[in-house]
């Protein structure tokens, strides 16, 4: 009874990591993808990572939400700006069906900080993103 209890305990514990706290939900921006400047995304249900080789910059995603369109993210040790620092991810989908995203925090001290952030306008696509323009996410296959 204990063992079946234990394996129990570790199934929930990894579909929890697993899921986030998307509601249940996997995380559905999992794909790759382009930016408009061809800076390359590659995202997994675990990490968000931003170029390539030795300038990529990786993001571990700690918690999620599909239905309100971010993540919260604790920068990567190795990152070279805002090392063990947290992000915060928001996305939307333009008139035509395109994504895009705005990185409203990169540097916040707490995941609590992060998540906290004023959300980027999704309602201005233009100006939005704390000023600047959201970033088109165009897939790659």
């Amino acid at each position: 009874m204990y063992v079946r209890k234990s394996l129990l305990a570790v199934f929930a514990a990894s579909l929890f990591i697993t899921l986030g706290c998307g509601g249940g939900d996997e995380l559905e921006l999992i794909g790759s993808y382009v930016d408009g400047y061809g800076t390359p995304h590659e995202i997994t249900a675990t990490t968000w990572t931003m170029g390539l080789g030795e300038m990529a910059s990786v993001f571990h995603i700690d918690e999620f939400n599909n239905s309100e369109e971010w993540a919260v993210a604790l920068n990567d040790s190795e990152n070279a700006w805002n090392p063990n620092l947290w992000s915060r991810f928001d996305w939307t989908y333009g008139p035509e069906g395109d994504l895009f995203y705005c990185q409203t925090a990169f540097d916040a001290a707490s995941k609590e900080e992060a998540l906290n952030a004023a959300p980027a306008d999704r309602a201005d696509l233009e100006a939005g993103c704390g000023g600047f323009a959201w970033s088109m996410m165009i897939p790659q296959e």
